[in-house]
């Protein structure tokens, strides 16, 4: 394996993403609007909204919880719920969106960075025209395709735990005047970050290797690698409507789920990767 003229083209391909506003301001966004802005919108309201503060959810809801609170307690799990004894129906509600509901939201990131950057790494070449040389360079297909792998990967990496420390921070201190106390990050979201995020990040990388090799331009590639964010969002919603929550059970059987399909996902596009097909469109 030829390490140096692999990490030769991770080299290249990080420096070529400083010089490309297509695919740094779409991350720069996503990250600012989901692990900045939204966690503030869940709650900010709290700190003005008149909640009984009597309530023990022992014993149930109280007749007098405003009807708009009961319908969001009413879709917290039971086991999750009982997690919840002796806290204010404020540090409840702040608890359960921030940390339950929006691990999901969290997962975003890796997909949309990985996705956005490897659909870079072929079409965007093509366009910029140097993709021809690196077709002709003496790298086997392996090494090649391996070395536009790490090149989005990394950088997917580095950008989610960036964006979870910025999570973190804004979390303990939107929560503050509630909490009173700096409880992020949770074993959960630790979980997440470790074996499920980089899970995450592969399989938007897999996917968009496999469109960008067969597609124009990069704007075809970058619309079709979106549509990884569906399931994701379809874990929000589960978790809005009750239906599941992310216990520690539950996020090591997705990180499972997600791993056997990146090496599925990784072990057809080393099948589909064809170097000579691509000289051809070039």
């Amino acid at each position: 394996m030829n390490w140096r003229g692999i990490f030769t083209i991770v080299r290249k391909d990080i420096s070529v993403l400083r010089y490309s506003p297509a695919v740094i301001w779409p991350i720069v966004i996503v990250v600012v609007i989901i692990m900045g802005l939204m966690p503030a919108v869940f709650t900010v309201p709290y700190y003005f909204v008149e909640i009984p503060e009597n309530i023990s959810l022992e014993e149930g809801l109280p007749d007098d919880l405003p009807e708009d609170l009961r319908e969001i307690y009413d879709l917290i799990a039971d086991p999750l719920l009982a997690q919840f004894g002796g806290m204010s129906p404020q540090e409840v509600l702040v608890r359960y969106f921030l940390v339950y509901v929006f691990a999901p939201m969290f997962l975003i990131v890796p997909v949309m960075t990985t996705s956005v950057i490897a659909a870079d790494t072929f079409v965007g070449e093509r366009e910029r025209k140097p993709l021809e040389a690196l077709l002709h360079s003496p790298l086997t297909d392996e090494e090649l395709l391996l070395g536009k792998v790490l090149a989005a990967f990394i950088p997917g990496v580095v950008v989610s735990i960036i964006a979870f420390v910025i999570y973190s921070i804004s979390v303990n201190a939107l929560s503050w005047p509630i909490i009173g106390a700096i409880f992020f990050p949770t074993p959960i979201w630790l979980l997440i970050l470790v074996w499920v995020m980089p899970g995450v990040a592969a399989l938007g990388l897999g996917a968009s290797v496999l469109v960008s090799s067969r597609v124009k331009t990069f704007q075809e590639a970058y619309q079709v690698s979106g549509i990884l964010v569906l399931p994701i969002m379809g874990l929000f919603v589960g978790q809005i409507f009750g239906v599941f929550y992310f216990s520690l059970v539950l996020t090591l059987i997705l990180g499972v789920i997600v791993w056997v399909v990146d090496v599925v996902l990784f072990w057809i596009a080393l099948e589909m990767f064809s170097r000579s097909e691509m000289i051809s469109r070039v």
